[in-house]
């Protein structure tokens, strides 16, 4: 009967069971398993960037991420899309004007140009001991992105080393991302500002 793809794993007990084959039958049968679970999980790798790990990427890849239901959603929400971005920006407004003074480095948009804020990102040197207080808090707060580009291992063969670039690399060791979603309450966000508040100066 027709199968479809099998992991080396099941491969391998498959093999176990089967006494009657020649050994070199079941090592060939256990050698394709695993070179199978290598290609699928390569592909899988390249279609996400070549990312092996959240923030880490091997290979250059690309984005294929997008699948047929992924898509069924995305065409649902694209009407919704201007008012969500309104949205954003209004609450990316009262972000800036609810942390004015701290010690916090905003967001700031170049003139003539307009955000959708995509992620509302600040900056402060005590981002790694913030962003744990915040989480222990119930706020989801990330890292976007903690290695740069030219310090990616997918990257190498460019021979660049730590410090080639280092308003990237200091903005990479100081990036915090707030919560920010078209859903999110004024109530929600009254509480991230108001904890954040109590850790930065």
């Amino acid at each position: 009967k027709t199968e479809g793809p099998v992991s080396g794993n099941v491969l391998l007990r498959r093999a176990q069971y089967r006494a009657s084959d020649k050994p070199e039958d079941i090592v060939r049968s256990i050698v394709m398993g695993k070179i199978a679970n290598q290609r699928a999980v390569i592909r899988r790798s390249l279609r996400d960037h070549g990312r092996s790990s959240k923030y880490l990427h091997q290979e250059v890849g690309f984005g294929h991420r997008l699948d047929a239901l992924h898509a069924a959603v995305l065409s649902a929400k694209l009407p919704h899309l201007d008012h969500n971005n309104i949205r954003r920006r209004q609450l990316a407004a009262r972000y800036n004007d609810m942390l004015a003074g701290t010690d916090l480095v905003l967001p700031a948009a170049d003139n003539g140009t307009e955000s959708v804020y995509h992620l509302y990102v600040v900056r402060t040197p005590q981002r790694d001991a913030i962003i744990e207080e915040l989480r222990s808090a119930g706020i989801e707060a990330g890292v976007h992105y903690p290695v740069p580009l030219h310090l990616q291992p997918a990257l190498r063969s460019m021979n660049l080393a730590s410090g080639s670039f280092p308003v990237t690399e200091a903005a990479a060791d100081t990036v915090l991302s707030l919560p920010l979603y078209p859903e999110m309450t004024e109530a929600q966000q009254d509480y991230v500002v108001n904890t954040l508040r109590k850790l930065v100066g």
